[in-house]
């Protein structure tokens, strides 16, 4: 089928070819005697076109013309028709010399046929070229820049001219040097220098940067881009064709958008002189090493270069992979790889009497909301059991400091996982004053690109082409890198004296349909348009919003201006041993409970534990 394509694709140029050059043949002898030729040079034009014709041809078909695409007309098929035509010109003005019949044929002629051959034979083909990129246009509503060197933006401008269904329009470019301000490439203007990126953006508001790859190999021109994506400007990295040729390795995009991008603010800052002052030389242990924050809570440890790190957790594979990662970026740090569940008594005794820790970070939990709804006897036994396990275990073994990782959903609970962690709070309230240990909380709200969290869902489903699911057009929710989110944890975990519940400031909430439509369109693309958005309603255990302090506490300002202390309006001091043993009480009966309606036993209990513990 495609010898057969190639053969008309053939036979047709030639036929066309060849009408063009009777024509120009025709138009030069008309030119040159202004409409009127002598009989004998008429008759001598006549004669010598086959010749003419077959000699062109001949010299088309040597450089390969016939077999061009015309619509791809570029520098060498313009150069190929050219030499063709002046080949043939002079190959046939060296036959008509000999050739007694066409001795009457004009020189001048055969010179100006060349020439109108020539721009017919071009003409032809720029027509064929236009009519290509004019044909159903796609609509280029978006606004592009071009990012890269003098002779590397020239040819990325040229690829995107050529390519109507890219749908962006470039109205710049950004070149290295910034005195080309003010010429023009292909007609497009040159805006400023690779440092006036930023601002260029600013001004210009494009929906996209199209940047050519060697681009990212000048100095702040790789946190420039990631500023402006980061703005949602969508950014686009082209790789340079001489690199793929010799092999050469060279970036070819920017990372993936980080999560910080996301947040719609600027990042939180801690003292790290300061925890670096606090974590040296110390014994820690954290439970749940495998998950997102446990994970985080161990590197930002782990540079601090304590004495000995303890990494609790029950799955193998994460543990596995937690140490492995440890250990290759810190090998100066004595680690312990301890497999175990926080739920078994004796397995926690084992480790903490093995590993003596001064601070125990409790950040094993499951966290997924509507899972919990199906699953609540799991989410009692490890939310709140296990909590309480390992927290009166720390008291018995005389840990200087237990920080329970807790979340928003605790506050006023809606859900089952809400629930659970709200009675884990009050059990380690509880705790508080009863051993020498001091028992903290710290209450947060979402981590971005955590295990189970929108955005790697939302990434899946842009790289799918959508659509986007989100629950509610109005639903928000309060977001943290799981960096900041851990560097507050360790910054609270200086703060408290012992039964505090420490807040993070997250700055404002979030409409997750806003988040879903800047990933869409870091992507360079459009929400709904290109990538639809879906509304599929709230999942059990799931409201609009969520709170960070409950009904009955008040936010009390620290020493840190990101972190916050919720005290209860009711409290009346530490918890006494008549209170620990009636949360205990509460707690056989909701596990007692719990094997008939997991869900109610939960919700039971924690409005007696609020009750118990005001």
């Amino acid at each position: 089928m495609l010898d057969r394509l190639g053969r008309f694709h053939g036979r047709l140029a030639t036929l066309v070819q060849l009408v063009l050059i009777v024509a120009a043949n025709g138009a030069a002898l008309w030119l040159r005697f202004d409409g009127e030729p002598p009989g004998d040079a008429a008759r001598a034009v006549v004669v010598g076109l086959p010749l003419l014709a077959l000699v062109r041809l001949a010299w088309l078909r040597a450089f390969q013309m016939h077999r061009d695409m015309w619509r791809y007309l570029g520098l060498g098929e313009f150069l190929g028709v050219a030499a063709s035509c002046a080949l043939g010109s002079v190959t046939f003005w060296a036959l008509k010399t000999w050739a007694t019949p066409l001795a009457a044929y004009p020189d001048s002629v055969v010179l100006l046929d060349g020439l109108l051959s020539a721009a017919a034979l071009v003409g032809a083909r720029a027509v064929r070229r236009l009519h290509h990129e004019l044909r159903d246009p796609a609509p280029c509503s978006r606004r592009a820049i071009v990012v890269g060197a003098d002779d590397d933006a020239a040819r990325l401008l040229e690829v995107l001219a050529g390519r109507s269904e890219h749908k962006h329009r470039v109205v710049g470019l950004v070149v290295a040097r910034p005195e080309e301000a003010g010429l023009r490439v292909h007609g497009v203007p040159i805006l400023g220098g690779f440092g006036e990126l930023e601002r260029i953006v600013l001004e210009r508001a494009p929906d996209a940067l199209w940047v050519a790859a060697s681009a990212l190999d000048e100095a702040g021109v790789p946190d420039a881009l990631r500023r402006c994506r980061a703005k949602g400007v969508a950014v686009h990295v082209a790789p340079q064709i001489e690199d793929v040729l010799v092999g050469r390795e060279r970036a070819t995009k920017l990372e993936a958008p980080r999560a910080e991008e996301l947040l719609f603010r600027e990042p939180v800052h801690v003292d790290v002189a300061g925890l670096t002052e606090r974590f040296r030389g110390r014994r820690v242990m954290v439970t749940g090493a495998g998950g997102s924050i446990g994970l985080e809570l161990c590197a930002q440890l782990a540079a601090f270069t304590p004495a000995r790190l303890t990494l609790f957790e029950k799955h193998e594979a994460a543990l596995y992979d937690v140490e492995r990662r440890l250990r290759q970026r810190h090998p100066g740090v004595a680690l312990d790889a301890c497999i175990g569940d926080v739920r078994d008594v004796e397995r926690v005794d084992e480790v903490l009497a093995m590993a003596r820790p001064e601070l125990v970070f409790h950040a094993a939990a499951y966290k997924h909301v509507p899972l919990m709804e199906c699953n609540a006897g799991e989410a009692l036994k490890t939310n709140v059991q296990g909590t309480r396990i390992v927290a009166e275990a720390c008291g018995r073994a005389e840990v200087e400091g237990f920080v329970l990782v807790s979340t928003d959903k605790a506050v006023d609970p809606v859900s089952v996982m809400g629930a659970s962690k709200r009675m884990a709070e009050l059990v380690v309230q509880g705790l508080a004053g009863r051993h020498r240990t001091r028992y903290l909380t710290v209450r947060f709200g979402n981590v971005l690109d955590s295990s189970g969290s929108v955005v790697p869902l939302f990434r899946e489903q842009i790289q799918h082409d959508g659509p986007v699911t989100v629950t509610h057009a109005n639903v928000t929710r309060w977001f943290m890198t799981v960096g900041e989110a851990v560097q507050l944890i360790l910054e609270a975990s200086r703060l408290g004296r012992g039964g505090e519940v420490f807040v993070l400031d997250m700055g404002r909430p979030v409409r997750i349909v806003d988040l879903a439509e800047s990933m869409i369109r870091q992507q360079g693309l459009e929400p709904d348009r290109d990538v639809p958005i879906v509304f599929t309603g709230l999942r059990p255990g799931e409201r609009l919003f969520e709170k960070l302090t409950n009904d009955d506490e008040t936010v009390w300002k620290t020493s840190h201006p990101r972190i916050f202390m919720a005290v209860s309006v009711n409290a009346n001091g530490h918890a006494g041993e008549r209170r620990v043993q009636e949360i205990r009480r509460l707690l056989k009966m909701m596990h007692a409970d719990a094997g008939r309606n997991p869900t109610s036993a939960l919700r039971t209990v924690t409005r007696e534990l609020e009750r118990v513990c005001a």
